[in-house]
């Protein structure tokens, strides 16, 4: 299901560039071997892996042409040129990644401040087609979502140095508008050249 890949395994760009360089060193290694050296076990590798595709890194277990160019000049996943990319593979359709799209497309825009319990309902409504029992008001998916998508946009090892989101308080956020946006990339070359 798009709308929970990561299972509890949050966008974390050192745990995926460390499974990525695994994967391309070493293409037929175990999930239970690629997730041994972080402390983990095979669901670890299997989640981020899943992330890597969700952003556009990977296809299946090959780079692809636009991973290759990020491998090449950014195999830590760590400049804003790599997490820019992530940013727009994730939200550009609600196919690949739900919950994202929905967040940064339907859920900020028009807002200058929210709470999680307003995030949480809105998450709820939107994807209770999928299934009343597991996402229908104050169940415990919502909740897992909800703290995946706002780790995502605070937290440095994930997204947060694109500068979307604020802590205001206790389970409240300011929006903000990144200073610098990079992207989406029409070809390859641009953004190759964009490195």
């Amino acid at each position: 299901m798009s709308v929970f890949f990561h299972g509890s395994f949050g966008l974390n760009r050192s745990y995926m560039a460390g499974v990525l360089k695994t994967l391309i060193d070493s293409p037929s290694s175990s999930a239970e071997d690629i997730a041994k050296p972080f402390g983990f076990k095979a669901p670890f590798t299997n989640r981020y892996k899943a992330w890597l595709q969700k952003t556009g890194i990977l296809k299946g277990k090959e780079l692809t042409a636009n991973g290759e160019i990020i491998f090449n000049n950014d195999s830590k996943l760590d400049t804003l040129v790599t997490q820019w990319y992530m940013h727009h593979q994730l939200t550009k359709s609600p196919i690949n990644a739900e919950a994202w799209h929905f967040f940064i497309k339907e859920f900020l825009p028009g807002k200058s401040k929210f709470s999680r319990d307003e995030l949480e309902q809105a998450l709820g409504v939107k994807l209770m087609g999928h299934s009343v029992e597991h996402f229908s008001k104050g169940r415990p998916m919502n909740k897992r979502i909800s703290r995946k998508l706002l780790d995502c946009y605070l937290q440095d090892e994930g997204l947060g140095k694109l500068g979307f989101l604020e802590v205001r308080g206790k389970n409240q956020y300011n929006v903000q508008q990144p200073r610098e946006i990079l992207g989406p990339w029409k070809n390859i070359q641009e953004l190759s050249n964009t490195y």
